[in-house]
């Protein structure tokens, strides 16, 4: 797994690729200060754990900038939109704008300063090799469930440990089989992962046997077709198997739901799904019946007949006599108050993939046996 990044030393590496033809890289540095630590303990599921927030301050350098052949406003744009596309909860967190203080060397060059706050998380997960303890206990796990996030993507995987002391016997044993046969232990592990996945999904309940928390809206069952495209991946020398989806997408949403997340959303990214999804809207066709009752909900009111008094429309009065457009503005108008620009969705984790460490041990023994009783 490639080493992680925290987002000062990501964004560095972002403006040093750009302009890399215009300014020498070495004479872009970073740097933090004034770092705070904000106690979570939020969990993450499969044992993962918000241990904190780290809040700190960085500053970004960069010595010698050519303003006269490179406009700064480049480099002020290069820093904005990494910001909007890496760093959505700026606003959540009331982080303030980037600050900039340049220092004009000469009618070429200037050192450029560029300071900033970020807020990020300490997310903890069990490790054999780990060098954290919490509550004094370190878990010996001769198999477990790592999820891991790349790119801002997350992928699954499963990964065979044979570092325990009881196993050792049967972890030489299998690693003196043949690579064949090696291969069909671990696919066949993971064809039994997937259909107990598949079962738990059918039956709606996780991997403890607890029903899966229902939609907010509707009845429909959860998780229809996830498990179709898992595939089952013998790696390393036939030592690891990756459990995943060839779909970074689907792989991605499945480990929201299994894991359970926070979400920051913002209105322009829903937006542009929507219209990639329903095309744009058509502004002067007849408003929704949602519209509708919006209007009405919010107190919504037209002439009586020859002008005298309110009335209070139907909704099937208002689909006649407002366009789509007209009600949009108009219940801005009344609700008084800014739309919000981005907002937190908490998933609930569905624990439908990673069965128990004991059940997946037996599991594999059994295959073990298998492969050395067969010719």
């Amino acid at each position: 797994m490639a080493e992680l990044q925290h987002k000062l030393q990501h964004l560095t590496q972002f403006i040093q690729t750009s302009i890399s033809s215009k300014v020498m890289v070495n004479k872009i540095t970073s740097y933090q200060d004034a770092a705070t630590l904000q106690a979570d303990g939020e969990e993450r599921g499969n044992d993962g754990l918000v241990v904190a927030q780290w809040r700190y301050h960085g500053v970004i350098s960069i010595e010698e900038f050519p303003h006269r052949k490179l406009d700064p406003r480049v480099l002020f744009a290069l820093v904005m939109c990494w910001l909007t596309e890496h760093d959505t909860s700026r606003d959540i967190y009331e982080l303030g704008d980037p600050e900039v203080e340049v220092e004009v060397l000469d009618h070429e060059k200037a050192d450029v300063l560029i300071e900033l706050d970020f807020m990020e998380p300490i997310e903890m997960l069990p490790d054999p090799e780990g060098l954290c303890c919490i509550s004094g206990n370190v878990t010996p796990w001769q198999l477990c469930l790592l999820m891991w996030r790349k790119n801002l993507r997350w992928t699954m995987a499963l990964v065979i440990d044979f570092k325990s002391p009881q196993e050792l016997e049967q972890a030489v044993a299998t690693l003196a089989l043949p690579l064949k046969k090696r291969i069909w232990i671990l696919k066949d592990l993971g064809r039994w992962e997937k259909r107990m996945a598949k079962s738990r999904i059918k039956r709606q309940k996780d991997v403890n046997n607890k029903p899966f928390e229902k939609r907010k809206q509707g009845d429909a069952p959860l998780l229809q077709g996830m498990v179709d495209k898992l595939e089952p991946y013998v790696k390393n020398n036939a030592t690891l198997l990756e459990l995943t989806w060839p779909n970074k997408r689907q792989a991605s949403i499945a480990a929201i739901h299994n894991e359970g997340a926070s979400l920051v959303d913002n209105a322009n990214a829903l937006i542009q799904r929507e219209r990639k999804q329903f095309g744009e809207p058509d502004y002067s066709a007849p408003c929704t019946k949602a519209q509708a009752i919006t209007l009405r909900r919010l107190g919504y009111r037209i002439r009586g007949r020859k002008g005298k008094g309110w009335n209070k429309p139907s909704v099937r009065n208002l689909e006649k006599r407002l366009t789509l457009g007209q009600a949009g503005l108009i219940i801005r108008i009344l609700r008084k108050s800014k739309a919000k620009q981005s907002w937190v969705m908490k998933m609930p984790q569905r624990q439908f993939l990673g069965s128990k460490v004991d059940k997946v041990r037996d599991r594999l023994i059994r295959n073990i046996e298998k492969a050395r009783n067969k010719k």
